[in-house]
């Protein structure tokens, strides 16, 4: 008993390295492959990054593309969207400007000129007619055509001079905000929106001018810093001689840190012009980048002053910003 016991346990234990050496002989020949796999992986990835490197010479060929072609109404855009911060640096302020990068949407510019690494696209531009394509080592340009253009009449963004609006806080009484002319100041992230030099300073914290604003998902907007006074005040901005045609649109954000927690009390904005009430827009934290819009067929063709109220019940982290258009 004791004899067959030992056995049957030095041959439990000895199944363990038999089922071992029994795996390994039966797949030795194929663990060779193990490292030939390895070599080809990486030398897969080696051809495919020396295809997609993009030389400063082929920078060099898009720019003056580029410089050659572009209209001063066209859209240019880099594709894939991580490209971008090298876009901007490799192509010029010339021709990313802040009414390109920092747009509100497409819909402005007839044509596009889209600067993507490969067959990579911009998904804003998909539904655009591709008119032509040309390639720059590991770089293509290709000039596309919006199949759905609106041109811009008039832009508020642009009446923020110091001479084509008014600005003022109503409570009691109607309090008028002063143009000042300074230094543009700015910050970390977090800070906001920079403050332009040229603006309308209301109070010592609240001020009203052209910017540009990060919205909900970090994207630049170029819009207009005009946050609410909250406790029952209102912030009220006078357009002076707006052209008008069939329909007046634009969008709406707070500074993504001001918004993203959805904590906010909501924003209201009215628009009017010669007393007569032409739309209202509401903010809720949350919206990001929200457009509003109303048809306006009796002003076409119309000069006229435009009266923009905004509002909300606290004014606390309202960090907002807004731009409009006339089309």
């Amino acid at each position: 008993m004791w004899y067959e016991r030992g056995v049957n346990e030095e041959s439990s234990r000895s199944k363990p390295q038999g089922s071992l050496r029994a795996f390994a002989s039966r797949y030795w020949g194929v663990w060779w492959l193990l490292p030939v796999a390895v070599a080809l992986i990486e030398l897969g990835l080696h051809f495919w990054q020396t295809r997609t490197v993009v030389g400063p010479e082929d920078w060099h060929g898009v720019r003056e593309a580029l410089e050659s072609e572009v209209g001063a109404d066209d859209l240019v855009v880099i594709a894939p969207s991580w490209l971008d911060p090298v876009g901007r640096m490799q192509l010029g302020d010339a021709l990313m400007t802040e009414q390109r990068v920092a747009r509100a949407d497409e819909s402005r510019f007839p044509v596009a000129h889209e600067v993507a690494l490969g067959t990579d696209r911009s998904s804003a531009l998909l539904a655009w007619t591709v008119e032509r394509e040309k390639r720059f080592g590991a770089l293509r340009v290709r000039v596309l055509r919006n199949p759905n253009h609106r041109p811009v009449i008039d832009d508020l963004v642009g009446h923020v001079d110091g001479s084509r609006m008014g600005v003022a806080i109503i409570r009691n009484d109607e309090r008028p905000c002063l143009w000042k002319d300074g230094r543009p100041v700015s910050g970390n992230l977090g800070y906001g929106p920079t403050v332009p030099g040229g603006r309308y300073q209301c109070s010592p914290h609240l001020w009203v001018g052209a910017t540009i604003n990060a919205d909900l998902t970090y994207a630049p907007r170029r819009c207009i810093h005009a946050p609410p006074p909250g406790r029952g005040g209102v912030l009220r901005l006078r357009f002076r001689d707006v052209r008008f045609g069939d329909r007046l649109e634009g969008h709406h954000a707070l500074y993504v840190e001001a918004e993203r927690d959805r904590r906010g009390a909501s924003i209201r904005m009215k628009f009017s012009s010669d007393g007569v009430a032409l739309g209202e827009a509401v903010h809720e934290d949350g919206e990001g980048w929200a457009s509003f819009g109303w048809d306006t067929p009796g002003l076409r063709g119309v000069t006229a002053e435009l009266l923009v109220e905004i509002s909300s019940d606290r004014g606390d982290r309202r960090v907002y910003c807004f731009e409009a258009t006339t089309r």
